[in-house]
Parts: structure tokens; sequence; C-alpha cells
């Protein structure tokens, strides 16, 4: 979900600029291209910085946390950032989007390995980058799209449709993460008593 989300926006960020307040390639592309740089590279290490300092608290489950502390960020920055009056608002809130989207990424793939034995690490990553790829990178941007194209039939709807995808993705996203926490911290359990034999 969070990579839906963020797929999702981003493939039709540029287009949003245009549609909604007029911008050219040429202007959209510095700008955005500048918040990932900035945003996008802080946010990768932070949330493993913060998942380190939720753990040394005594959360087993602190890569889980990272995420849900994404979607719950993600939800309203996602929901408000194209609902945005002028595109330097929108751009400010792009900016903490993205932020937050790659917050948790680090984290999630601290979290596979700390629960998967030795033998089976390379399996599960592979199969967790072929689902996130699948449902995150190939459904989040026709999700969209067909939010604009078949729920409002308008291509200035953009802006509606990459807010309802926000709010949707976004809140799924934190429920689910929040529900997998103590089946979470039972495979940590289970992880650590495998390494002790």
């Amino acid at each position: 979900m969070l990579t839906m989300l963020w797929s999702g926006s981003a493939a039709w960020i540029p287009s949003f600029f245009a549609r909604t307040f007029g911008w050219a390639p040429a202007e959209i592309g510095p700008w955005f291209g500048s918040a990932v740089m900035v945003c996008g590279t802080l946010g990768l290490p932070l949330g493993g910085l913060l998942a380190e300092r939720l753990k040394k608290r005594g959360l087993s489950d602190a890569n889980v946390r990272v995420g849900i502390i994404s979607g719950v960020a993600l939800l309203p920055l996602g929901v408000a950032a194209p609902l945005m009056p002028t595109p330097f608002a929108a751009l400010g809130l792009y900016a903490a989007f993205v932020f937050f989207s790659s917050l948790p990424f680090g984290a999630a793939a601290a979290a596979l390995q700390e629960i998967t034995p030795n033998q089976m690490r390379a399996q599960v990553s592979a199969l967790y980058l072929f689902v996130v790829n699948l449902t995150g990178i190939g459904l989040g941007p026709t999700i969209v799209a067909s939010i604009t194209q078949y729920g409002f039939g308008a291509d200035d709807a953009l802006k509606y449709a990459l807010s309802i995808t926000a709010g949707v993705a976004g809140l799924l996203a934190a429920v689910l993460l929040a529900l997998c926490l103590p089946h979470y911290r039972t495979a940590v359990r289970d992880a650590e008593a495998w390494s002790r034999n």
C-alpha cells in the first residue's frame, strides 16, 4: 500500500502540476526533482535510525512501526497536497510527502531480514520485491489514472484522484501494518529462538 501510494502519486505529480497550475515539464522538473533528491535521500536513512531508536526502547516491532508512522503521515499529506490552491503550497506538502514515502523502505527490508531464517532470506527478499513492484509500481499509477478517467471522466480531476488514492492507500497501509504488529513480534521471538539453536 505504501509503494502503491508513492508510485501512484509520483507518476502523476508532473501531470498534476501541468493540469492544475499550467506548469510546463521544464518548470516542475527542477522543483519536484530537488524535493525528491533532498527529502527522499533524508527519509531513507532517518527511517532506519528511527527504527533503531524505537528498538532501543524495547519495541521489537520497531521496523513495522516505522511503516505505520509513514502511513499515518502520508494520509493527510497525500490527501491535502493535490488540493492546495497554489503550486508552491502543493510542492511544500509534496516535499514532506516524499520524505515520509521514503521513511519506511529501509526498515521494511530490515524487518524481513530480521524474521527470516538465513536459508530463506534470498527467496523471501525476491518475493517481497516481486509483490512490491507488481502491486505498488504496477497498480499505483493505474489506479490514479482509472479514478481520473472512469470515476470523474475529466483530465482536470486528476487532483481528486490523487487525493482519493492517497486517502485510501495511506489508511489501508497504517491499518494493515498495525494489524500485523502482534504477529511480527511473535516472528521476532521465533527468529531469536532459531538463532540460539
